[in-house]
């Protein structure tokens, strides 16, 4: 069994004892259900975090920002969630 963290960023200090790290597309069920593979724990620390545009002064850019904060926090969230269910996951962190 092995821990893995899943990140779309540069590397966690904080995360002892993991000992696999993967960087790639939360929406991307096939990288999921590969990275599922072998692995009992799930460290789970990837999100996408900026400031939105102001819809009054910059309504294309808002509507943007709004699809990438839903598109990776929460649809993304919810299918790593649900590979790792899938694969029978013991432990989300």
């Amino acid at each position: 069994s092995r821990p893995m963290h899943y990140s779309s960023g540069p590397p966690m200090q904080f995360c002892s004892g993991v000992d696999k790290r993967v960087y790639e597309n939360l929406l991307d069920h096939e990288t999921l259900t590969r990275a599922m593979k072998g692995v009992d724990i799930v460290h789970h620390v990837a999100a996408a975090f900026q400031f939105a545009a102001d819809p009054a002064t910059n309504p294309a850019q808002y509507r943007e920002d709004c699809e990438t904060f839903y598109g990776n926090n929460l649809v993304g969230t919810t299918r790593l969630l649900l590979a790792a269910q899938h694969a029978g996951m013991r432990r989300i962190v």
